[in-house]
């Protein structure tokens, strides 16, 4: 057997730089659309739960509009990088200016001349040579420090200045997404209240806008401060999420090369995010990751797993009966059993049955059932070797399938041990 249902860990590494395998399409569309319908220039707040792919529907609404060739430049800035958090305004300019095409620094560079600028024009120089010479949470390398000794008004001030003289070359609007701003304190306040100001006093004739991710429970403890300093507003839902892109390309052909199989996976997968708040799509990936390691353990340990069952579990150890309550696999490892009436006995029958999901729809309004009924458990017991393949194999006698006396169905218990 393989020891790994999963086809590229890569994709599930937690990054906004892969492809949209969420099906989002609907949702770039129309996160696409609402960037267009912006007719000035601000800064527009993104607002959705922490790890919900925000940055990763952001990424690939990039992605689609470069190569849709419009005619805009984007300029990416990670807040995180600077943990002094006093350096943010002139790490954000240099790296505007550093992804910037470099003949507007040269143009620039020539503008700029007279003794009274010379920190002005070795600024620019070193702007222009890329970002070798630049060190993120640093400053300005030690050249700059007569520059840097000013007060801090005057500062900003001389900085917007060479930042708009930039600006000012581009014959494209600007698209600008900042990164982790929300986890920057007051210090990333005020660095969102320097760019409105900025942005609403710039006459450069092409569009600016900021695109600020900003996490739920962030926004609504510091929501004036956020209104305060952003021109938009814009909630993320993820709903309706749909994972058959999704489970096709992650997992192993073999796994899933069953029709019922795959049906199966996606149905657990996309009914989690239906009835539970705290699933995002950040967890799932890393779930999946942990299934899919603890399904190596056991395939090395030959106990012949079933991938789908070691999944299940595994999102067990991160969902609860009720919010505030226990995790649901510390309730079944303390019970010896998969108590009904939950998303996991529902999966467990699906499997055992081979049903093709855990719902039937009964009608053309798309009403749903579940396909179990509500007495169905499952007692965890040694794996009866003469029945290897299934590893949640219920009892037999001569062959035919049946409940143990007290009308449980029987479940594997070594998946408690991993």
């Amino acid at each position: 057997m393989k020891n790994s249902f999963i086809k590229d860990n890569k994709l599930l590494m937690e990054t906004p730089k892969v492809r949209d395998l969420f099906d989002l399409e609907e949702q770039i569309n129309s996160f696409s659309s609402l960037l267009d319908s912006i007719d000035k220039s601000g800064s527009f707040g993104f607002v959705g739960g922490f790890g919900t792919g925000k940055s990763t529907l952001i990424e690939n609404v990039k992605q689609k509009r470069i190569e849709k060739k419009k005619n805009e430049v984007w300029v990416e800035f990670d807040a995180w990088k600077f943990p002094d958090r006093k350096d943010l305004w002139e790490g954000f300019v240099l790296e505007f200016a550093r992804q910037i095409n470099k003949e507007v620094f040269e143009e620039a560079y020539k503008e700029i001349d007279g003794k009274s600028k010379d920190d002005m024009k070795a600024l620019i120089n070193v702007v222009s040579k890329g970002a070798n010479m630049f060190l993120p949470g640093a400053g300005i390398i030690k050249n700059f420090s007569n520059f840097f000794k000013t007060s801090p008004a005057r500062r900003v001030f001389e900085i917007q200045e060479i930042l708009e003289k930039i600006i000012k070359k581009q014959k494209k609007d600007i698209f600008i997404i900042i990164e982790d701003i929300d986890r920057s304190g007051d210090s990333g306040i005020f660095f969102l209240e320097t760019l409105k100001q900025f942005f609403d006093n710039i006459d450069s004739g092409n569009k600016l806008v900021a695109i600020v991710p900003i996490a739920n429970d962030k926004f609504e403890t510091e929501k004036d401060s956020f209104l305060k300093c952003l021109n938009f507003i814009e909630y993320f839902n993820f709903s309706n999420i749909k994972l058959d892109n999704f489970v096709e390309e992650i997992f192993e052909k073999e796994f899933i090369q069953d029709p019922n199989k795959k049906s199966q996976v996606v149905s657990f997968l996309e009914t989690t995010f239906g009835e539970y708040n705290d699933m995002t799509p950040r967890l799932l990936k890393f779930i999946l990751r942990k299934a899919n390691f603890n399904f190596k353990r056991q395939v090395d340990d030959e106990l012949e797993p079933d991938f789908r069952t070691t999944i299940i579990f595994e999102f067990s150890k991160y969902l609860k009966e009720t919010e505030g309550g226990n995790f649901y696999f510390d309730i079944f490892k303390k019970d010896n059993m998969v108590t009904n009436g939950n998303i996991f006995s529902k999966s467990l029958f699906m499997i055992l049955e081979g049903e093709i999901g855990l719902y039937r729809t009964i009608n053309f309004e798309g009403n749903k059932e579940a396909i179990s009924d509500s007495d169905i458990n499952f007692q965890f017991a040694k794996r009866d070797i003469r029945y290897p393949t299934f590893p949640s194999k219920d009892w037999f006698i001569d062959n035919r399938r049946i409940k143990n006396k007290d009308g449980c169905y029987g479940l594997c218990d070594f998946y408690l041990k991993y």
